[in-house]
């Protein structure tokens, strides 16, 4: 069975787009047992994903024909379909179609050489107006758009594949080759991680430590549950652990969009196989996407409104809540709740909304139904909003979602700023007390997409 990357052998001899295609799709393996054959589970996968055969236009909202999408890579060249981008020229790929632009330009580092920050992010920006109105970013510099995969990354991405390239569409596959025994404060479990020198043997008191207990991601079965390791003695140390994938973050823009569709993928995969367990099960490690930090306030879909600073914890959206945490203290009321039937949405209001800073909403559409919060970790933080498992559901045809989110920003510059006291805070703060208005919920409602590019 052919596994997520089994076309980048193939791509040092062709560079036809619809092998490129199958870099965007997530592992086949995970749909053993799903009851379909081999050879079945391939046909549909080339006839779904063939980029001839592909749908344009899934969005809900007009301008006036819009510009052409383009990518570019170094020195402003044009990258056509079956472009491979290694080395420095990955971080000059722009991907743009007159309204919104996205780069893999380096977040903000603070002095770290080499750079330890966010290397998965991407960076969102949006013209405030019509061309030529300037393209501003609608994402802070420090985060991007939070790209989190189990573990922090070591390193930024190896490859990029432009899978498709036309004036209506551009799809590019990003490849990281992410290894997960990242350092920590948790147990290896007796696991020497590959970057352990010493001084001494790799032990808790020397400071061998992992960010994942075990230094990696216990791999489940199909019925979730974990799988274990002969003879199997039931300590922690005795459950298979995955501890380097293949990730793939595909990035899709649409002619008019203002935003991108995103997809999370890796082989081996950390979704859930079935596809069917509980979205709220943190045993996969969490994989995260989002607009950030720097939040004011954050609502949803659901109902639920969170202001930040004053938020001394995370907050949960009321579209998927968690079960897994056993209090309800700072939680919107009637948590843990979840919202049965769609659309999906969540959205914020950045904390330096003004029409010199930070002019717009940002919001984040899900296909399906997902865990998303805002994170908050004192009560001086601002918000910052995440969709905290972006798993892969399997669809009818038997093949995981393509595309799991839209993150979108919209120009808006609320005209409810005042100044607040924040109980345990010092000072005034800025805030937004009559936020979220009508309006600005109403211009996230008309964003979301009519159809998911599948």
């Amino acid at each position: 069975m052919k596994p997520i990357l089994s076309a980048l052998a193939a791509s040092s001899r062709s560079r036809a787009a619809s092998s490129l295609k199958r870099l965007a799709l997530p592992s086949l393996a995970l749909l053993a047992g799903c009851g379909r054959a081999e050879t079945e589970i391939e046909s549909a996968a080339q006839a779904i994903y063939d980029p001839t055969n592909q749908t344009q236009g899934h969005l809900s909202f007009a301008c006036d024909g819009g510009a052409p999408v383009t990518v570019t890579g170094t020195a402003g060249a044009t990258l056509p379909a079956g472009a491979m981008i290694t080395g420095p020229g990955l971080r000059d790929i722009v991907i743009e179609n007159g309204l919104v632009k996205v780069t893999y330009e380096l977040t903000d580092q603070y002095g770290a050489d080499p750079p330890v920050h966010q290397l998965g992010a991407h960076m969102l920006y949006r013209r405030t107006g019509d061309e030529p109105a300037p393209y501003v970013r609608a994402l802070l510099t420090a985060y991007g758009d939070w790209t989190f995969f189990a573990a922090p990354f070591k390193q930024g991405a190896v490859e990029a594949h432009v899978l498709t390239s036309n004036e209506d569409v551009v799809e590019v596959a990003f490849v990281f080759d992410h290894v997960l025994d990242f350092p920590g404060y948790l147990d290896t479990y007796g696991y020497t991680p590959s970057w352990w020198q010493g001084p001494g043997a790799c032990t808790p008191a020397n400071g061998c430590k992992c960010y994942l207990a075990g230094c990696g991601v216990v791999e489940s079965d199909h019925t979730g549950a974990a799988i274990p390791i002969p003879p199997y003695s039931g300590q922690p140390s005795s459950f298979r652990r995955i501890r380097a994938v293949k990730f793939v973050k595909t990035i899709r823009i649409e002619r008019c969009a203002e935003g991108y569709f995103v997809g999370y993928h890796s082989d081996p995969s950390l979704d859930p196989k079935n596809g069917l367990a509980a979205n709220n099960s943190s045993s996969y490690g969490e994989r995260e996407f989002g607009s950030g930090g720097g939040n004011a306030v954050t609502w949803s879909s659901a109902g639920n409104v969170f202001k930040h600073p004053g938020q001394a914890q995370h907050g949960w959206m009321g579209i998927d809540d968690p079960t897994y945490i056993g209090s309800s203290a700072g939680q919107f009321p009637g948590f843990p709740s979840e919202q049965a039937e769609g659309p999906w949405w969540i959205a914020d209001l950045p904390y330096y909304n003004r029409a010199n800073e930070t002019p717009f909403l940002r919001y984040v559409m899900l296909e399906h139904r997902l865990e998303t919060g805002v994170w908050a970790f004192a009560t001086a933080h601002l918000g910052t909003t995440v969709v905290h498992y972006m798993n892969s559901e399997i669809e009818a045809n038997a093949v995981p979602t393509r595309y799991q989110a839209f993150l979108g920003a919209t120009p808006y510059v609320s005209d409810d700023e005042s100044t607040c006291a924040i109980p345990g805070l010092s000072g005034t703060w800025r805030c937004f007390p009559n936020e979220p208005k009508p309006e600005a919920t109403a211009k996230i409602q008309a964003r979301v997409p009519l159809t998911w590019p599948h």
